[in-house]
């Protein structure tokens, strides 16, 4: 594809105009609305999490609930103390 493109010269009678059409005129929409945020009254990236947002993941409530119910004796006289009820 190294082929040359032949370079013609344009005819005297051709005007060149330096007026644009209303198709290429300069458009305004380039303008950035946008405003660049400035750091100087910036907190910084860092903070800390608000107390709502430290919730425990504390696993399913059904476990929890049995948990509770069934938990360990508080002495060893509560353990003896369930079998004779029985």
């Amino acid at each position: 594809m190294k082929k040359p493109i032949p370079i013609e010269p344009l005819p005297d009678d051709v005007i060149i105009s330096t007026i644009f059409t209303d198709e290429e005129m300069p458009s305004k929409a380039n303008k950035n609305y946008l405003k660049s945020p400035s750091l100087k009254n910036s907190g910084g990236s860092f903070h800390e999490k608000l107390e709502k947002n430290k919730k425990e993941n504390l696993g399913p409530s059904y476990k929890r609930n049995l948990r509770l119910k069934y938990k360990k004796p508080k002495s060893l006289h509560d353990n003896t103390k369930k079998k004779k009820r029985k």
